[in-house]
């Protein structure tokens, strides 16, 4: 019986932060930062980590299973090939694309997403919180029919679109079912993934602020309001960019 799985990517080898799935926030690491939040998702049946099949990457999947996720092993150049296979092994239909670097992802949002998607079938193909993208970076959310991603997999041979996974739908909209949640509000200027030492730092004062003794995440309102409180927390990753990097 198919299933939906959260797959997270990860892996050791980011650019501009290396090994930044396993850095700290608030004495646990990034990974474990992701998969909390997502373990409180009403809509999710299981949550898989994606990693690549590669030596430098066991500690991160010691990390995960210890945070209580399924670890799935692929290419690391091939990221739609390495999700197909953790899509199989889970069972996943849908699945629920996230990054590890998301560690402020909201599981009230993924849910939206989740409902979005189901409410649109059986024609919608992906459904994602990005297009338009209203909320802020880092709250990424792509949910996407198996049957779809299997579709593109096959016809998509461009290596650069198979490292993003969804790109090869997107690239082309002709073929697929692509549909965006959208909202009122407009938080697209706010960065809060994770790419840099910048991003990191700010994360980390995210969580020193709202990270309560109880362990219950806080959602990404309570993250609006606390850079209302404190509007200097924005100056920390202002200047950084979005650079295109696979997980």
């Amino acid at each position: 019986m198919s299933r939906t799985v959260a797959i997270v990517q990860a892996r050791m080898g980011s650019t501009r932060l290396p090994g930044k799935a396993l850095v700290p926030i608030e004495g646990r690491p990034m990974i474990a930062r992701v998969l909390e939040r997502l373990a409180r998702c009403r809509l999710l049946d299981a949550l898989v980590v994606a990693i690549p099949d590669t030596p430098d990457n066991e500690p991160l999947a010691a990390a995960a299973e210890q945070a209580g996720a399924q670890v799935c092993r692929g290419s690391e150049e091939d990221v739609l090939g390495r999700y197909l296979r953790a899509a199989e092994q889970s069972d996943a239909d849908p699945i629920v694309r996230i990054t590890s670097d998301c560690p402020l992802i909201d599981p009230e949002l993924v849910d939206r997403t989740i409902e979005a998607f189901l409410d649109r079938q059986p024609s919608a193909d992906l459904v994602c919180n990005t297009r338009p993208r209203r909320w802020p970076r880092g709250l990424d959310t792509e949910v996407v029919a198996r049957r779809a991603l299997e579709h593109a997999a096959t016809a998509c041979t461009d290596p650069t679109l198979r490292e993003h996974v969804t790109a090869p739908l997107y690239a082309a909209p002709e073929h697929y079912a692509i549909s965006g949640l959208d909202s009122e509000e407009d938080h697209s200027h706010l960065r809060w993934t994770v790419d840099t030492a910048e991003d990191l730092a700010f994360v980390r004062e995210v969580y020193a602020a709202l990270d309560p003794p109880s362990g219950t995440p806080f959602g990404w309102r309570a993250v609006l309001e606390l850079l209302e409180r404190r509007p200097e927390l924005l100056r920390i990753n202002a200047h950084v960019r979005q650079k295109e990097t696979r997980s």
